[in-house]
């Protein structure tokens, strides 16, 4: 479950635990959005706070006020054009809200379309690293 502010931008090179099973299936580099303007994430809370989520009373950047605690995603669809997964989103650790998102392959199109920048990273992340791992 990654954090609602975790902004991912690439897989990390070096991740700090290779053979963990993660979130957004790779462990990644990226930006937190949780002051507003993003700013790179210190490495010591990359692993723990962002990739893992549930950071609301670990990460002391993380909006005191902030009901949601993570983001959680899984496939429930596959055909060769796109993908279907759903969203849930997690508050005070357990399942709050949910909804289907389709991720067309070509192009990382999403229906419907998200607004809030770093969940449109994760969705994006989440489905290129399923690919990767689980090609066709």
């Amino acid at each position: 479950m990654a954090c609602p502010y975790f902004e991912p931008q690439h897989v990390n090179a070096s991740p700090e635990h290779a053979a963990a099973r993660m979130p957004l299936i790779d462990e990644y580099d990226g930006l937190c959005r949780a002051a507003g303007a993003p700013f790179p994430i210190p490495s010591q809370l990359r692993f723990h706070c962002c990739n893992h989520g549930n950071s609301r009373r670990t990460c002391a950047h993380f909006p005191a006020g902030e009901m949601r605690s993570a983001l959680r995603y899984e496939i429930v669809g596959r055909t060769a054009a796109a993908l279907e997964l759903l969203l849930v989103e997690e508050r005070d650790y357990t399942p709050h809200s949910w909804q289907t998102i389709r991720y067309s392959v070509a192009g990382e199109l999403l229906e419907p379309e998200i607004a809030d920048v770093a969940k449109q990273a994760q969705i994006r992340a989440f489905c290129r690293s399923f690919l990767e791992h689980f090609p066709a």
